[in-house]
């Protein structure tokens, strides 16, 4: 990246309007943005939130968020903006749209930065320390928060494969009807039915490295009967227990 590539990266602004403002942004925004109003009020309206935000107080905008703003104030609107193309999150999620917290840290260090308002090196390597200071609090998008409750039941099914659909909600921190509405969410697909396909491998695992008996097996991973689990298992690979042993073995 070259100086001039570096630059575009970031967008530091103080808007002001005399009177209202409709802003369209339905297309999505390029940069991350935190602002944060120093008269007047906002209201941003997205697919899934609406904030409202008024003097004093700091918001976040995630880089493509797709929403329309609604600037008002009887004496005009202000508010800074710093946008920034590059969040080196400590998290594989997102963040939503949202308003921010400041401490007395994160005050500190926005002053700093609002004392010019410009994109310098030294305001750079604030913005980051703000963020750094500001993560710890932020909420995480709606949709990765669903995303990371399903990696987590299903991590604990792998290691539990005969848990109860229960006991993997309560290890989840979830209701049991949560858990089946974020699997749906998210996935498509109910817990039962990731929760055969990894009683399945196990079941191949079993059969490839093992002389237990079919129903041996079945009984192990705790299926109803041994007619029900080749049914389950020809369901997810095609294929007999007795194909998947003997496949195993010419290998």
């Amino acid at each position: 990246m070259n100086d001039q590539e570096f630059y575009k990266s970031f967008a530091f602004h103080i808007f002001s309007f005399s009177g209202g403002h409709h802003r369209d942004n339905s297309a999505g925004v390029q940069y991350h943005y935190i602002g944060r109003m120093i008269k007047g009020r906002g209201l941003l309206v997205s697919e899934y939130k609406r904030l409202e935000v008024f003097e004093g107080e700091a918001f976040y905008i995630p880089n493509g968020c797709k929403y329309h703003s609604y600037w008002t104030g009887e004496n005009g609107v202000s508010f800074y903006s710093l946008g920034f193309a590059y969040f080196p999150r400590n998290t594989q999620n997102s963040y939503q749209l949202q308003k921010l917290n400041f401490d007395e840290g994160s005050e500190e260090i926005f002053k700093k930065i609002a004392d010019d308002c410009r994109v310098s090196l030294g305001n750079v390597g604030l913005l980051y320390s703000l963020l750094d200071n500001l993560e710890k609090s932020m909420s995480l998008d709606p949709i990765d928060r669903r995303s990371s409750m399903t990696e987590r039941a299903i991590q604990y099914m792998y290691q539990n494969p005969l848990a109860r659909m229960s006991e993997v909600a309560q290890a989840c921190q979830m209701s049991e009807s949560t858990l089946y509405s974020v699997f749906k969410k998210v996935l498509g697909k109910t817990p039962n039915e990731i929760h055969r396909k990894i009683q399945c491998e196990k079941a191949a695992e079993l059969l490839k490295t093992t002389n237990l008996t079919i129903e041996e097996i079945s009984r192990r991973l705790e299926f109803s009967s041994s007619s029900y689990f080749r049914k389950v298992l020809f369901s997810v690979y095609g294929k007999t227990p007795r194909q998947i042993r003997r496949e195993s073995k010419l290998i």
